[in-house]
This record gives C-alpha cells, sequence and structure tokens, in this order.
C-alpha cells in the first residue's frame, strides 16, 4: 500500500511471496487490518511490513516476521512467529499477542523501539508470557554549577512513565519535579525512588563537598 488511509481489510491472506506479504508505507494513515493472515516463509523483508502512522492489526497472523516501523501502530491479539519493532518504530504497542507459533526457531518478540508499550506476549514455543518490563539504566544528568555546589537535570524523554532511583551518600540539598513552570519538591534523601510521567524533569542540587548521587531509570512500558 503506497498511499491509503482510512481503509479496513476483513480477513484475506498474502501468500508465497519471495519479498514480502504486505507492506504499507510511510504515506499511509489510519488503516485497520482485522483477522487477517499471511504465510510468506521466504519472504525476505516480511509478512507484514508497517511503516504507517496509525496502522492496527487485529487478531492477524503471520508465519514469518512482522516488521514495526511505524508511527503509534497497534497489535492487539493474533499468532505470530517473530514481532520485530524496529528502530525506527515510535509509540507501538504489542498486546494479547502469541510469538513462536510456527517453531523456526528464530521466532520471539524484539523491541528497539522508542516509547513501545507492551504486555501479555505468550510465547508459544516456552509456554511462558514473556517478561515485557523493561530493564534498569542509567539517566546521565546535565550538569550545572551553582553557588556551594552542582545541579543536575534529567529530562523524562522517553514518552513514557518511568520510575527514577537515585542512589549514593550525596548531601542533596533541593530535589524537584517539575513539567513547564510547575514544580513540586520531593524528598531530599540520597537514596529513594521517584516516579516522572513523560515530559517532567527531574532536578538535583547537591553540596560540592561531596560525590553527586548516582541516577537510574525503569520505563513502565506495560501500556
Amino acid at each position: 500500500m503506497t498511499w491509503g488511509d482510512g481503509n479496513q481489510f476483513l480477513g484475506g491472506s498474502c501468500e508465497a511471496n519471495s519479498e514480502y506479504g504486505t507492506n504499507i508505507s510511510s504515506n499511509c494513515r489510519f488503516n485497520t487490518f482485522i483477522g487477517m493472515g499471511n504465510e510468506n516463509l521466504n519472504a525476505s523483508t516480511g509478512d507484514f511490513v508497517d511503516r504507517g502512522r496509525y496502522s492496527k492489526f487485529l487478531n492477524c497472523y503471520s508465519s514469518q516476521r512482522f516488521v514495526a516501523q511505524g508511527f503509534n501502530g497497534l497489535i492487539d491479539g493474533g499468532y505470530f512467529e517473530l514481532i520485530e519493532v524496529q528502530s525506527v518504530a515510535i509509540g507501538y504497542e504489542v498486546k494479547n499477542a502469541a510469538v513462536n507459533n510456527w517453531n523456526t526457531g528464530a521466532g520471539g518478540f524484539t523491541d528497539a523501539g522508542s516509547g513501545t508499550r507492551k504486555r501479555s506476549i505468550y510465547d508459544i514455543d516456552a509456554s511462558i508470557f514473556i517478561n515485557t518490563t523493561d530493564v534498569r539504566t542509567a539517566a546521565t544528568m546535565s550538569l550545572t554549577s551553582v553557588t556551594g555546589g552542582t545541579r543536575g537535570t534529567w529530562l523524562n524523554d522517553t514518552r513514557l512513565p518511568c520510575t527514577v532511583y537515585i542512589q549514593g551518600t550525596a548531601s542533596i540539598t533541593q530535589a524537584t519535579v517539575s513539567r513547564g513552570a510547575d514544580a513540586v519538591n520531593i524528598p531530599t534523601s540520597p537514596v529513594q525512588a521517584v516516579r516522572l510521567e513523560a515530559g517532567d524533569t527531574l532536578t538535583l542540587t547537591w553540596s560540592s563537598s561531596g560525590p553527586g548521587p548516582s541516577v537510574s531509570r525503569r520505563t513502565h512500558t506495560e501500556g
């Protein structure tokens, strides 16, 4: 599909293609696929390739690879061999789906996208639900020298809520969470966890007489 807006496809299948099954370009918006099943085991690109905006796939299936590269797409239900959310994808949501249905040894679920929401994804081979919670990663603060100390800020630009962990022995003199002109003070404990919504900024000020805090975050990807 090269140019297509607001279309709905009910059922049907693309099979035995050598490059891809269903290819949705970046010019396509608000298209919905319901109960569509693709079987293209030799497709070099994938059964489904979604580069569109606001595409929805409801109870579809794919015997090879579903490639998500679009903006705010949705996979809800269905069964697949591999769902691959690539790095160019923004705001994709994957839920209530099963993977590894064809037992090729190369199935599963991978996510390199930005702001991906994901939950209730079942691995048929392993007979378990995949742990889709995010791992804790470092949050690098922007540092500024202030009178008597240092101020560090971190903007939650993950597009999702985060739990931010503050650790160490720093002598924190002020701590705030802000969004625009609205700011609220939080405890100055050197060891604590605080929730930041998307777009919130954490600001910590600490005395120059000691080390700065260690800050890390875990994104809430459950959707």
